[in-house]
């Protein structure tokens, strides 16, 4: 698949770059990939993946000319991938009253005619909903949250070798307890954003698309007579491959909801881990205290009345964070249960787990947020 676009290299097309959450807590990184208009960006890539597929069934089936397999290039998977959201949402509430139907409408109406018929066949709209989505999560872990974590440990391991012998006073219940180091509190904060990030790895393998129907029993395709060319369950496969994703072993009309929950799951008990750092952090910062300072930004002043005060900013920040966290993980919970191959309840709650990854990039953002002399905030703690 090709590089993720950035904001700004649309070609000569405004775009609405605003992700879910708090407008002020937008990192950068992620606009590519949840921003409003790049919504159905991701849905176009899985109706491409299935597009190709379909043709190929088909030709093999004798119900299609192989002519069209020619229609199937870069520009065709640009068209499907370049359909915005603000125009998907005018032509919903003007015309097909439904989003992924208008989504086909107007990617049908610039696609060549040969290939028109075939976009969309064989599937129900959270084939490619659901499917988009694991793709999409997928996709915000390898290309952002990684490396951004990487980063992020890296400048918290050479913290904690600078400090591994400076003496620090152990605290339990917010009193004085037995003497530890610096480098020892920042070892387990360490362990602690490490065991969550490998849980959160092996969260995003298990991520899973379905191209199995209406109510996943693949009727449309074995209606068709296609069984007998190739087994439902190897063309679904064929279409996920494409995306680097796997199918789940069954389906209804939506993916089981267990392995997107296993997975924003995890990303709330990193986004705790950075809480806990920034939750000591912001204590330490205390007058009384004194053994944790942020870097003093020239010219900035934290209160009216109290010009001295350093407040922790940053700090207070990144434990909110969490806390918004928390209270977004209980949408996701509330999707775990559907009517039967479902209902689609929770279709509009999904709309918004992107927050919770979003919240967790602004804490990882907050950290690593680099000076004139490109030092992040984690190197240029004073201790």
């Amino acid at each position: 698949m090709s590089e993720l676009l950035k904001p700004g290299d649309a070609k000569g097309v405004k775009k609405n770059w605003q992700m879910p959450g708090n407008p002020c807590y937008q990192p950068e990184k992620l606009k590519c990939i949840f921003a409003y208009d790049e919504l159905y960006s991701f849905i176009g890539q899985v109706e491409y993946a299935a597009l190709e597929e379909v043709v190929e069934i088909l030709i093999s089936a004798g119900l299609a000319p192989k002519e069209i397999r020619e229609k199937l290039n870069e520009q065709t998977a640009g068209i499907l991938k370049g359909v915005v959201s603000s125009e998907v949402d005018r032509y919903e509430r003007e015309v097909s009253k439904k989003d992924i139907l208008a989504y086909v409408q107007i990617a049908q109406a610039q696609l060549p005619l040969e290939l028109r018929p075939y976009l969309h066949i064989l599937l129900t709209s959270y084939d490619t909903i659901d499917t988009a989505n694991a793709y999409k999560f997928q996709k915000a872990y390898d290309k952002v949250i990684f490396p951004s974590l990487k980063k992020l440990v890296n400048d918290l391991i050479i913290l904690a070798e600078e400090y591994k012998a400076q003496i620090q006073i152990g605290r339990i219940h917010g009193q004085h307890a037995l003497p530890i180091t610096i480098g020892f509190w920042l070892a387990t904060i360490i362990n602690r954003i490490i065991f969550c990030w490998k849980k959160l790895e092996e969260s995003s393998l298990l991520l899973v698309g379905k191209i199995s129907g209406t109510t996943g029993a693949y009727n449309a395709y074995v209606g068709l007579g296609l069984a007998k060319h190739k087994s439902p369950e190897d063309f679904e496969a064929a279409v996920l491959r494409r995306l680097g994703l796997r199918a789940a072993p069954i389906s209804t009309q939506i993916v089981p909801p267990e392995p997107l929950a296993y997975f924003l799951f995890d990303v709330v008990l990193l986004s705790g881990a950075l809480a806990q750092f920034a939750n000591d952090c912001r204590h330490l910062m205390r007058t009384e205290i004194a053994e944790i300072q942020e870097e003093c930004i020239s010219g900035s002043v934290t209160s009216a009345s109290a010009a001295f005060r350093q407040d922790p900013i940053v700090f207070k920040n990144i434990l909110d964070a969490f806390k918004k966290n928390k209270s977004e993980f209980h949408k996701v919970i509330e999707t775990i249960i559907s009517e039967h191959q479902g209902d689609l309840s929770g279709s509009t709650l999904m709309r918004d787990f992107p927050t919770i990854i979003i919240n967790l990039q602004t804490q990882i953002d907050s950290l690593l947020h680099e000076n004139k002399d490109g030092r992040s905030l984690i190197s240029r703690l004073k201790i």
